[in-house]
């Protein structure tokens, strides 16, 4: 006879496994003979070393469900003890050796049937309803497990008012349209008769609000991790032509509790998409953080209201102070950034928030200017961010500026291509000064100079796509290989520029890799294609490329290239070996007076030739 379930435990952190609650006793520990066997995989070696081998036990009564410490174990932070028992009500959370470290969240199967019983019947038998988290102006937010593989999700319920419907709407129209690391994920939308249900990823760091709290102000280092990604996710919404309305510290939601933590920016009920002909003048939004042009009750105002709203975050999240505390304060902007509040701080935040909080909106700093402040051009704080953002994803660090480029000939800024000897000279174009920022190439890759290819970074070469095969000649094979590997080999030309090996393809001088068969150009040695003409890869053996002078071994048939010796071949003088077709057919060639007659195969011949 199957037992029915009583319970369930879900875990708190990913390593563990949910378990139904079905027989009348349950042990944990990481003896084999516990009913769940905590594994060392999920915990870290220092706290698994403190675990016992039965660390506490769960015992179903007639009076309810109870747990019994056997080592050190808390239940709702507090700490049962050694041998005692404590009743377990539904949501109870469960620590082992340390009251932070959280395993499991208890819940109760009638509890969560009488919850479940007002969802939906597709919410219902998906998801198991536990704690509330929190609730806004348009409706409440609760903690739910998906019930077959344990993930947590936070479930936004919002009753169909019908003068905040249109807000409603806004929302799922947002997040179901947005697609950024730093802006919140929906999992799905189920619209009831009555209650409108968002399934949003959780968030287990809670908002950015409660961070500030406890410690009364944040160090700069870790606002500046923080302040960067909700830049990134700003500059990623005004980009799709959404403007939020409601940035503050309750809407910044923590991946984690750590002090390095991935960050996401939520509730976007207030939100504004800028379609064609609509403009934004409702006064919405939370007042503190409010711009001045919403205070002043304007005819219309713009995206720039989020730039202020950033301002007053940054400020009060370092000051635990807001920087304006009435109303005309706000319209006037008649903050002193008094000195008590920085003095520990570096000039640049303070000149940063400075330029958001600018009363006149055509006056703040835009957000490009925010990511490329001094403040957040901080390369440990970037590099962190990225490997947030998207972990596993290599950081390419960015490069400075090129000089600028001087006048040339007559006073033109002209980029001119190098005349005479000076073209086959690797010497360092001007061409390639301008090449030297891969982050600023412009869109229209027919008009990057010879070269640039090779800089543009992995990720951007995808989005070359047709533009690829309209680059100068050779600038595709340049590309670094991660790169290269994105794009079309139909669209190269020749089809070579995707099949050359990294150690080759960086090596080639502009124009080469175009005309380079596909079968050879991948055997050529690194040392010797970086010296090689145009035309020559596929005649020569590698032991000769780097010894022909400019010109010559295009000359050749390939009967008579393969034939020449590594010792002869830096002899030949310019434009003679056009007259030797063949070693039978060759006619007399000339060379410093002496004229050499063909009866023999070229290579002998050659061997006569004066140094």
């Amino acid at each position: 006879m199957v037992k029915p379930v009583w319970g369930w435990l879900y875990p708190m952190r990913d390593e563990f496994t949910p378990l139904e609650l079905k027989k009348e006793e349950y042990t944990f520990g990481k003896d084999s003979g516990c009913s769940y066997v905590i594994k060392d995989s999920e915990l870290g070696k220092a706290d698994y070393d403190k675990l016992s081998k039965k660390q506490f036990k769960i015992v179903k009564k007639k009076d309810g469900v109870y747990l019994e410490d056997l080592a050190v174990t808390y239940v709702n932070t507090k700490e049962v003890g050694s041998k005692q028992k404590i009743l377990l009500n539904h949501n109870a959370t469960i620590a082992i050796i340390k009251m932070h470290l959280k395993v499991f969240v208890y819940l109760d199967k009638s509890v969560c049937d009488a919850k479940g019983s007002d969802l939906p019947k597709q919410l219902g038998d998906k998801y198991l309803m536990s704690s509330h988290l929190g609730e806004g102006g348009f409706g409440e937010v609760s903690l739910v497990f998906e019930k077959d593989t344990g993930k947590r999700f936070a479930m936004k319920m919002m009753k169909k008012n019908p003068k905040l419907m249109k807000y409603a709407h806004t929302e799922t129209t947002i997040l179901q349209k947005i697609k950024h690391p730093c802006l919140i994920e929906t999992e799905e939308v189920v619209d009831s008769l009555n209650v409108l249900f968002i399934v949003l990823e959780f968030m287990e760091g809670g908002d950015l609000s409660k961070r500030i709290h406890p410690i009364r102000k944040m160090q700069e280092a870790d606002m500046k991790l923080i302040f960067f990604q909700i830049v990134n996710a700003i500059q990623y919404l005004h980009g799709q032509k959404i403007v939020h309305r409601d940035i503050k510290p309750e809407n910044i939601l923590l991946a984690s509790k750590n002090t390095e933590t991935l960050i996401k920016v939520t509730d976007f009920g207030v939100s504004k998409i800028l379609r064609p002909g609509t403009v934004m003048d409702t006064r919405v939004g939370t007042p503190v953080y409010m711009a001045p042009e919403i205070h002043k009750n304007v005819s219309q105002y713009t995206k720039e209201v989020d730039i202020w709203s950033m301002g007053v975050l940054l400020y009060y999240c370092l000051t635990c102070r807001i920087p304006f505390r009435r109303i005309e304060d706000i319209r006037f902007g008649t903050d002193t950034f008094p000195a008590h509040y920085w003095s520990g701080m570096t000039p640049a935040v303070v000149t940063l928030i400075k330029g958001m909080l600018k009363v006149q909106p055509t006056q703040r700093i835009s957000i490009e200017d925010i990511l490329n402040h001094a403040w957040l051009k901080d390369p440990i704080i970037r590099r962190k961010a990225h490997n947030l953002m998207w972990p596993g994803k290599p950081y390419v660090e960015e490069k400075p500026a090129p000089a600028p480029v001087g006048f040339q000939r007559g006073g033109s800024m002209r980029l001119q291509r190098p005349r005479g000897v000076m073209q086959f000279m690797s010497m360092r174009s001007s061409r390639q000064q301008v090449a030297a920022e891969p982050n600023r190439m412009p869109a229209y890759p027919l008009r990057q100079p010879a070269g640039n290819a090779d800089k543009v970074l992995a990720e951007s070469a995808e989005k070359l796509k047709i533009g690829a095969a309209r680059l100068p000649a050779g600038n595709a094979a340049r590309l670094p290989l991660g790169s290269a590997d994105r794009l079309p080999i139909a669209r190269q030309p020749a089809g070579n520029a995707a099949k050359l090996p990294a150690g080759s393809a960086e090596r080639l001088q502009i124009g080469n890799a175009a005309k380079l068969p596909a079968g050879n150009a991948a055997k050529l040695p690194a040392g010797s294609a970086e010296r090689l003409p145009i035309g020559n890869a596929a005649k020569l053996p590698a032991g000769n490329a780097n010894r022909l002078s400019v010109g010559n071994a295009a000359r050749l048939p390939a009967g008579s290239a393969n034939k020449l010796p590594v010792a002869n071949a830096a002899r030949l003088p310019v434009g003679n070996v056009v007259r030797v077709p063949s070693a039978s057919t060759a006619r007399p060639l000339q060379h410093r007076g002496v004229v050499h007659e063909f009866q023999k195969p070229v290579k002998d011949v050659i061997k006569n030739f004066d140094k």
